[in-house]
């Protein structure tokens, strides 16, 4: 992320953020092409916002739903997998906690991890991440 931009919330994610997320539908395969094809800087603010946006479901509301017994990883598994589902579905999740996914409702490495690993592949290094 560059030192000139800031990270999203709910109030201030531009619609571009979603189109590459929207556009995989959810597949982890047409991401990765999608990905691929991306410039290292794209793809290093594409994750940086990914992971905010992913931070902004540990709300009070959201935790309450999955009760005391979950882990800090299993937290940002289910959030990454919610920004992973597309805009719609994490505006539904967001505003109805209700529908939060528990841990074993999902499965596989999120879109946050195939941007690590795409990038590794292409530059030969981790991305850069604060």
């Amino acid at each position: 992320m560059t030192e000139k931009t800031k990270k999203w919330t709910l109030g201030t994610v531009p619609e571009s953020f979603w189109e590459p997320i929207d556009r995989a539908e959810g597949d982890r395969e047409k991401f990765r092409e999608i990905a691929m094809a991306m410039p290292a800087e794209e793809l290093i603010e594409l994750h940086a916002q990914y992971m905010a946006m992913a931070e902004e479901l540990f709300t009070p509301r959201h935790l309450d739903h999955l009760g005391p017994n979950v882990s800090e990883d299993a937290l940002m598994d289910i959030a990454n997998w919610v920004v992973m589902q597309g805009g719609d579905c994490y505006f539904d999740i967001y505003d109805h906690p209700e529908k939060t996914p528990t841990r074993d409702m999902i499965s596989g490495p999120s879109f946050a991890s195939i941007m690590v690993e795409v990038y590794g592949d292409r530059f030969g290094e981790w991305i850069p991440w604060d």
